[in-house]
């Protein structure tokens, strides 16, 4: 912004030059009389009259600067937002593993009586099979909810690129 404003200002300029600065036609001649190749200039740049292009121009970039500073804003809210989204994903797969473990457990010992009572002969096969079936359910939602959590951990630690676990 404060270029573009000092676009508005009197400006110079000067150069100086020396040595082999010769428009020759002929390669020899560039060679030959280096003092007549040494020049300065003075160049005085004064603003008269811009029907307020400058004005402009300086309030467009006030406004490119202000919406880059709204992106940034928007960006670090978004980033903010999908990292605690991800947490709480990770909270609830956790509690999920732990509660579905129990019901494996729990599960895996109404199938081991199961097995007993089929062995003495109180239960039909059909009923064996449907607590078979039961404990398979179990320990497949509890592998989904693992899942489920490792994977919310890998999310969290490529968004983050931090490693949480360690």
């Amino acid at each position: 912004m404060d270029e573009i404003s000092s676009q508005g200002n009197v400006t110079a300029a000067i150069s100086a030059n020396y040595g082999l600065n010769k428009d020759a036609n002929l390669f020899e001649e560039i060679y030959h009389n280096f003092a007549g190749s040494r020049s300065v200039t003075f160049t005085v740049k004064v603003p008269v009259l811009d029907w307020g292009e400058n004005r402009r121009q300086v309030e467009s970039a006030e406004a490119s600067l202000q919406q880059y500073e709204l992106t940034y804003e928007n960006d670090k809210q978004q980033i903010e937002k999908e990292t605690i989204e991800i947490v709480n994903r990770i909270n609830f797969a956790r509690a999920r593993v732990e509660a579905l473990s129990k019901s494996v457990a729990v599960a895996q010992k109404s199938y081991d009586i199961s097995i007993q009572r089929f062995r003495a002969g109180t239960i039909t096969s059909s009923d064996l099979q449907q607590m078979q079936l039961r404990l398979t359910d179990a320990k497949t939602s509890s592998l989904n909810a693992l899942i489920d959590y490792e994977l919310a951990l890998a999310d969290l630690k490529r968004k983050t690129l931090h490693d949480f676990e360690e």
